[in-house]
């Protein structure tokens, strides 16, 4: 007895809707329930842009001037050029190391923040390792409801009236 085509297609779609036979199934062909029974859909979704903020440490062999360029090719660059867009940026200027990095005892800080997608931090925490003109940086997430950052010198300013003594009246 010869059985069509269409016959032994409705069969195992029979067979297949049975929960025994699928799972029975799946043990010899592990994709075969989710792929079968339950079609996957894909929709598109956005990716997101997080917020960052990154410190970097320029080398001190540099001068101050050069150790800005250098901020601006190594960092600010690299962001643009993996999607990202810088919102903050602040050079601090020579610092000193509360211990020696690589023989060394001060070096250009940089302070800044950027929205970048997820996925793409790894690459920036790559190219970064690999510049040598970076002594150490640290990214981190920065909370959505957290206050805009200051500059330095504003937070400097402001330090400096606040340590100013009252003048007392007679």
């Amino acid at each position: 007895m010869k059985f069509s085509r269409h016959f032994s297609l409705h069969c195992l779609e029979k067979q297949l809707s049975c929960p025994r036979f699928t799972d029975i199934f799946a043990s010899f062909w592990p994709r075969a329930q989710t792929s079968i029974s339950r079609p996957k859909l894909f929709f598109y979704r956005p990716k997101s842009m997080k917020k960052y903020e990154i410190m970097a440490i320029i080398q001190n062999e540099l001068s101050e001037t050069e150790a800005q360029t250098q901020v601006k090719t190594s960092i600010l660059e690299k962001v643009k050029e993996l999607g990202g867009k810088m919102t903050f940026e602040d050079f601090w200027g020579t610092r000193g190391f509360a211990y020696k990095i690589n023989n060394k005892k001060w070096g250009y800080y940089f302070v800044g923040q950027f929205e970048m997608e997820t996925d793409k931090l790894a690459t920036l925490n790559r190219d970064l390792n690999i510049d040598t003109q970076i002594v150490r940086f640290l990214i981190t997430s920065v909370d959505k409801k957290a206050p805009a950052p200051k500059k330095y010198a504003d937070m400097k300013k402001e330090n400096e009236t606040m340590e100013k003594p009252a003048e007392e009246t007679k």
